[in-house]
């Protein structure tokens, strides 16, 4: 039988006629089929050898790809070490979103002396503040993060997030935000006359503060309010600072109150200024600043942000911190000062500001007028308190009374709306003190 030009595939037996030279000739003109023994057909492939091959072609790849990937893990590691002094990518949203300006790490290392003691302003939780003067002759300050703290990056993120979309002459402004290996942190504008805490409470190494008068303290009060009034109401985003005291207000060459550290602030989830429901926020600030609903477990809210206003109203008058020796028990600041008020404010008021005011009637109606917008804005309960945009309309009126432009005899009626704003009931009790102003 003769199979010849079939086009047959495959392996012909070993056995009975086939092994013979003279059948394999009728098998010829099939080129898909083979033999073991060769005859004149082509040799078929040992399936064991093929498997082999097969075998050490995956080995191969597997081991290439490891080889490649630990390369680039070694290149990596040697590149970062090499550049630890260079700027590595930071995340987009520092430098392509925000359009900082960028700084060569060396640059901030000559500014400040190779990160001298002689130039450390302040150190805190998160990280310590340096004032660097740059080449071209500009001051700055420059916050570093503490590395050794996991929450000291988060901080950092946020507030170059929130600065980096704000805007406000009585809000910090940074400049720029540096991503090195072995340092990171913001480099802010630089406010010459310090923190309001250096001129409250002074000390003895401390140069070119000086105690407040109530005008001074009055504007700076102002300056800070309508700050808080911006991030609260016209800030594209709201936001709650949540530690506002007098460590994180600076002032400038002109004395004006700038608002700093956001490194725990919240942007809010709702349009609400009475409460802000989140559920990131752990008990934080600092003692004595903080509202008594946050340590109830209460939502974060800006009403928080202006009992820690009220709190530093009340400590720029009695120049006493909230954490003060005298305040033991259930005594604090707002409860000690609740009590003088209006007849005993001789025991409380800073004897230095008592003899700034009690030359003119109409500057002891103004402090009159100032201690009552604290001690609204440090009522126990948040909806008694005013919004900060109503406390900034207060005080501008007041501050308007001391350039003259108005009495302050004339502010009882201001504080009346203020009172009828946060609580009615209130109303009649501001009316019936109207003599006091």
């Amino acid at each position: 039988m003769d199979l010849s030009f079939n086009n047959f595939s495959g392996q012909i037996p070993e056995a009975g006629l086939f092994p013979n030279r003279t059948v394999a000739t009728l098998l010829m003109g099939n080129p898909g089929l083979c033999s073991p023994k060769k005859y004149s057909l082509s040799s078929c492939p040992n399936q064991t050898e093929e498997k082999q091959s097969l075998l050490k072609k995956i080995v191969l790849s597997v081991v290439g790809t490891i080889v490649f990937v630990l390369c680039c893990f070694i290149i990596g590691i040697v590149c970062r070490h090499k550049h630890s002094g260079q700027l590595t990518r930071p995340s987009s949203f520092i430098f392509r979103r925000l359009n900082y300006q960028k700084f060569p790490y060396q640059d901030l290392v000559i500014a400040t002396s190779g990160f001298d003691e002689s130039n450390l302003l302040g150190v805190g939780n998160f990280g310590s503040v340096y004032k660097g003067i740059l080449k071209d002759g500009r001051v700055i300050a420059i916050k570093t993060l503490n590395l050794q703290n996991e929450e000291a990056l988060k901080s950092f993120k946020r507030e170059c997030k929130l600065l980096g979309r704000i805007r406000h002459h009585n809000l910090i402004r940074i400049i720029s935000a540096f991503f090195y290996a072995d340092l990171k942190g913001l480099v802010l504008e630089f406010a010459c006359n310090g923190s309001l805490e250096k001129h409250l409470h002074p000390d003895r190494d401390d140069q070119g503060f000086y105690k407040l008068g109530l005008r001074e303290c009055v504007n700076i009060a102002v300056d800070v309010a309508h700050g808080m009034e911006y991030l609260h109401h016209d800030c594209p985003l709201q936001i709650v600072h949540c530690d506002l005291k007098p460590s994180n207000v600076l002032l400038d060459a002109n004395m004006t109150a700038l608002v700093t550290d956001f490194g725990i602030s919240r942007l809010t989830t709702t349009n609400s200024i009475d409460s802000v429901s989140t559920t990131t926020f752990a008990l934080k600030g600092s003692i004595g600043y903080i509202a008594p609903e946050y340590g109830l477990g209460g939502s974060v809210s800006t009403k928080g942000d202006v009992y820690s206003y009220g709190i530093l109203i009340l400590e720029m008058v009695t120049r006493k911190r909230p954490s003060d020796d005298i305040f033991v028990g259930d005594m604090n600041l707002q409860k000690w000062a609740r009590l003088a008020f209006p007849e005993r404010l001789a025991d409380i008021v800073d004897s230095e500001l008592l003899k700034d005011v009690n030359e003119n009637t109409e500057d002891n109606r103004c402090l009159l007028f100032f201690i009552h917008v604290g001690l609204l804005c440090t009522a126990e309960s948040p909806r008694e308190r005013p919004s900060i945009r109503d406390v900034a309309n207060v005080l501008e009126n007041l501050k308007t009374s001391f350039m003259g432009a108005t009495a302050a005899s004339n502010l009882t009626s201001t504080i009346s709306d203020l009172l009828r704003n946060t609580n009615p009931t209130e109303a009649l009790a501001s009316d019936s003190q109207s003599s006091t102003f």
